[in-house]
């Protein structure tokens, strides 16, 4: 059983895909690759965010736009999600 799981992980470490999702499962956010978002008003809102933290060039512009958007942006909160996710991934890998 142990040998199964171990070899059930090393598969998933093998692919980006799946260590993506598995760290996210790990973070309550269970995602799929066949999930969809049909709201293209939300993906444009998503989509634009993201460009604007990408174009920021200091944190205070982060923060500003922040603000602009009553508090936390979803590509933000998203992107903490996954830098936090990637911080607990590399301590548990890295012991």
């Amino acid at each position: 059983m142990l040998s199964a799981q171990v070899n059930e992980a090393y598969q998933a470490l093998l692919r980006p895909l799946a260590r993506a999702e598995y760290i996210l499962g790990q973070n309550d956010m269970h995602v799929s690759e066949l999930d969809q978002i049909t709201d293209t008003a939300f993906m444009m809102e998503i989509m634009d965010s993201r460009e604007a933290i990408d174009d920021a060039e200091d944190s205070s512009e982060v923060i500003n736009l922040m603000e602009e958007n009553g508090g936390v942006s979803v590509a933000l909160l998203y992107d903490t999600r996954l830098k936090s996710s990637q911080k607990s991934s590399t301590r548990l890998f890295t012991k």
